[in-house]
This record gives C-alpha cells, sequence and structure tokens, in this order.
C-alpha cells in the first residue's frame, strides 16, 4: 500500500507491505470501508484458463487500513452456476447504493469471459453480494446516509454544495451551485462508525471543512486535505422527509445556506439551528 498526493497524482512516502507473501496465490487486492471496518478483498487460486481456472475471492477485515486483516471468509467462490473463476472486485458507488463489479467465464456459453455485477450490502459486519437486484433511485430516502458518492443539495433552492470555482486547493470555500455535472458538485460520504461522517470532495480529494478550526457562528466552510479532525466531522441528522442537517462535532452548529439566499454563489457558513430550509439537505445520487 502507498499513499497518493490528490494533487499530482504521485506516491507521498514508500510501499508498504500489509498481506501477502510466502508464494501465497494473492492477487487483484482491494479495500472498501464500512463504519468502524476496512475490508480487504483478494483473488486465491489461478485465472486465464477458461473453465478450468480456480480464481474465487475472499474478504477479511481490520479496524485500520494497513491491517491486519483477519477473519479471512470465501465470498465469491470458484463456481457457483454459470459464474466460474470469478476475479478482481472494483467497487461501483451510485448515491446510496453500492456494487462490485467482477468477470468470470460464463459456463452456459462455451467459457467466454464476461463482466458481472452485484449488489453490495453489509450485514453483521461483513460484506455480502447478490445478483437478485433490480438498479432504481439510489437517492437517500429513510433516516440514514448510507456510504456512498452525492450531490448534496440545500432544502430551499435545489442548489448543490460546490467548491467555489471548483477549487482542487486547501482553503477553497464552499458555495451553493445549480448542479451541472461537475466532479467538485459531487461528495463522498463515509460512515466513520462513531456517529460522524466524513464528506470529501471527489474532484479535489478534500474534506468539508469548518475554516480555521472556527467555534464561531458564520464561520466559513472551506475544503481542506482531510486529517479527521474535529473540523472534518459531520453528524448527519434527519429532519425527515429524506433531508438531513449537517452538524460540525467540533463546534455543534450547523450548515447554512448564508442568509437563506438562493441564488447561485452564496457561501456556506456553519450557525445554530434555526429551523429554517436554508439548514436542510437532502444526499441525491449524481
Amino acid at each position: 500500500m502507498v499513499e497518493i498526493n490528490p494533487d499530482t497524482g504521485k506516491s507521498i512516502g514508500s510501499v508498504s507491505h500489509i498481506y501477502g507473501g510466502g508464494y501465497q496465490s494473492i492477487e487483484a487486492p482491494y479495500i472498501t470501508r464500512d463504519g468502524n471496518y476496512y475490508y480487504l478483498y483478494v483473488n486465491r487460486g489461478t485465472c486465464c484458463d477458461g473453465l478450468n481456472s480456480s480464481y474465487y475471492v475472499q474478504v477479511g477485515r481490520s479496524t485500520s487500513i494497513t491491517g491486519p486483516y483477519t477473519g479471512w471468509r470465501t465470498l465469491l467462490p470458484n463456481s457457483d452456476g454459470r459464474y466460474r473463476g470469478p476475479g478482481h472486485i472494483g467497487l461501483l458507488q451510485e448515491g446510496s447504493c453500492s456494487y462490485v463489479s467482477v468477470h468470470y467465464y460464463d459456463a452456459a456459453d462455451n467459457g467466454n469471459a464476461k463482466l458481472d455485477i452485484l449488489r453490495l450490502n453489509y450485514s453483521g459486519g461483513w460484506p455480502q453480494l447478490t445478483r437478485n437486484f433490480t438498479p432504481g433511485n439510489c437517492t437517500v430516502t429513510g433516516s440514514a446516509v448510507p456510504n456512498g458518492t452525492y450531490v448534496i443539495e440545500a432544502r430551499h433552492s435545489g442548489r448543490a454544495i460546490s467548491s467555489v470555482g471548483h477549487a482542487y486547493t486547501n482553503g477553497a470555500m464552499t458555495e451553493q451551485r445549480t448542479y451541472g455535472g461537475s466532479p467538485a458538485q459531487r461528495w463522498n460520504v463515509t460512515n466513520l462508525g462513531n456517529g460522524y461522517y466524513s464528506i470529501v470532495n471527489m474532484a479535489s480529494g478534500r474534506s468539508l471543512d469548518v475554516w480555521e478550526l472556527s467555534p464561531d457562528l458564520g464561520a466559513s466552510i472551506a475544503q481542506w486535505e482531510y486529517w479527521a479532525g474535529d473540523g472534518q466531522q459531520w453528524a448527519l441528522e434527519s429532519v425527515g422527509d429524506g433531508h438531513f442537517r449537517i452538524r460540525s462535532r467540533l463546534s455543534g452548529h450547523v450548515l447554512d445556506i448564508e442568509s437563506i439566499s438562493s441564488a447561485n454563489g452564496a457561501s456556506i457558513i456553519q450557525w445554530s439551528v434555526t429551523g429554517n430550509t436554508n439548514q436542510h439537505f437532502r444526499f441525491v445520487a449524481p
């Protein structure tokens, strides 16, 4: 494992060994997170031999991204009906819906190689995969926000939380703006397992952040490199009808569109709860 600089795409520091070695049959590692756990998916066996491939997928978990990963179990067996030799888990996210992609050999079609999409859920602290699903509306409608990638819309204006000028830099402020499909208007929302979430900009890789760790009413909301401080942790409090207040762990204040403005470019600040709809947000699939 190696950390990547989101600005340059280049590695930071050295590569750390977290699992494997000793000539074990391990390929195609992939890590996801849900709540307190990180999940490491790996392929075992051998690939690329059609219906004779011995590939299968296992998963282990850890409370630290660098391990140790334990509790290994088989997630996708080598053979499951027409599906043979599945391999290479990849996460697909659509709003509140999580999916994975894998390749496999189709025993019902002369062993031809194909792509499979499965729905990913978590139960009892472990990932569960199913092919029995119908793609649908992945906007959050309940009282909790699943991990996912979202457009975060203000209830009073219908406009999306965005970084000003779609900036990638530390300290760029946030505003509301009509959603135009930009990655700078999409946010990766992750349950931290402690009652709070991280909210990280998809374009910049930087976190929604209380500017200068201010506890004050009216303090600006910016983006900053994620470091997991209290100013980057957010409680998502349902107010009903699929909308939420976004409350700072640092200050106890909530996100607020300044002056209840419905205009493009209105600043996002923190303020005490007023009950107004400029403090209510919904999490929408892009």
